[in-house]
């Protein structure tokens, strides 16, 4: 069927990965409170439309970013994840996953020092080399 992700196949999971972690590194650099993270988990749930629900999510993000004065450049990649999925044809349920995931990044870099990273790959390099 034409317009869904992969034909109705699984959504490619990788894309997911790599947005994560790009998020959860650059939510680190930027300052951002955890509970910033959970507040933008939380804004896919104010559109019922599944797919509408990712732009209004972008939106918010970019809101908070400029009502906090900080974290403009992670409002630009979740704009940028959710713009993606989007013209994929995902839904709700990919974005929670990825900033569900972004949130877990971030969660094990919280007390540490990182750069920022280009995939999902690139985070774990970080991790591994600090243990």
């Amino acid at each position: 069927m034409a317009g869904t992700p992969h034909q109705g196949n699984q959504p490619d999971e990788s894309i997911i990965l790599n947005h994560a972690a790009k998020i959860g590194i650059q939510a680190k650099l930027d300052g951002l409170a955890k509970s910033q993270i959970e507040q933008i988990i939380a804004s896919l749930e104010n559109m019922e439309d599944p797919r509408l629900s990712l732009l209004v999510t972008a939106s918010f993000a970019y809101r908070q970013a400029n009502r906090l004065g900080r974290g403009h450049r992670t409002a630009n990649l979740i704009g940028e994840a959710m713009q993606d999925l989007y013209t994929k044809n995902y839904g709700k349920e990919q974005a929670r996953k990825l900033l569900g995931l972004a949130k877990w990044v971030y969660e094990s870099v919280e007390r540490q020092s990182v750069r920022p990273v280009n995939s999902y790959t690139e985070y774990l390099v970080q991790l591994v080399g600090r243990r």
